[in-house]
């Protein structure tokens, strides 16, 4: 697709390549909402009110994400062992579980 006002073709933290993008909704002004998604989840959306081009969503290579999810990943670890160990009934127990 040829898209007009974004021109990155490859993430900006990850070098991943296209797996989606769309032209749709015309502005008034003539210009067209543009998205382009990338392999890694990291996307680029243009916005024809703003006429600005931003860079959105999380790329799961950038270090800082991963780092955020690695602890992320702990802490519910943590949880889930301490509601092994809590004198409450079983139901409560999987309410809470759920929520993670």
């Amino acid at each position: 697709m040829n898209l007009e006002k974004i021109k990155d073709e490859k993430c900006c933290i990850c070098g991943a390549i296209v797996i989606s993008e769309s032209k749709k909704n015309q502005h008034y002004n003539g210009n067209w909402n543009e998205e382009r998604i990338f392999k890694c989840g990291k996307f680029i959306r243009y916005s024809p009110n703003y006429d600005k081009v931003d860079w959105m969503g999380d790329c799961e290579n950038d270090p800082v994400v991963k780092e955020k999810f690695e602890k992320r990943k702990i802490a519910k670890e943590k949880i889930r062992q301490y509601l092994d160990q809590i004198d409450v009934d079983q139901d409560f127990k999987n309410k809470i579980s759920q929520y993670f």
